[in-house]
């Protein structure tokens, strides 16, 4: 039971990341290897893709495969705090 929870996770996650790899190469200039640009995801984008921990992993690993350099911040706007 455990190994098929562990598959289902990891396949969960290579959806996660072939998300994220397609936003990345629709919105950010594959020239620049994600450099000089932003893919902003506001907060009803990451409830949609699921954990923000897992979400910031899976960017990481999207931007790997694509052989950029990839960087996750989190920022909160106090208006909708």
């Amino acid at each position: 039971m455990n190994s098929r929870k562990d598959e289902l996770a990891q396949r969960r996650f290579a959806k996660l990341v072939n998300q994220l790899k397609a936003m990345m190469t629709a919105n950010l200039r594959p020239e620049y290897r994600g450099f000089y640009g932003q893919l902003i995801l506001d907060r009803d984008a990451v409830t949609d893709l699921g954990e923000l921990a897992d979400l910031r992993r899976a960017a990481r690993a999207a931007g790997r495969q694509l052989g950029w350099h990839v960087r996750t911040n989190v920022a909160i706007n106090p208006r909708h705090h």
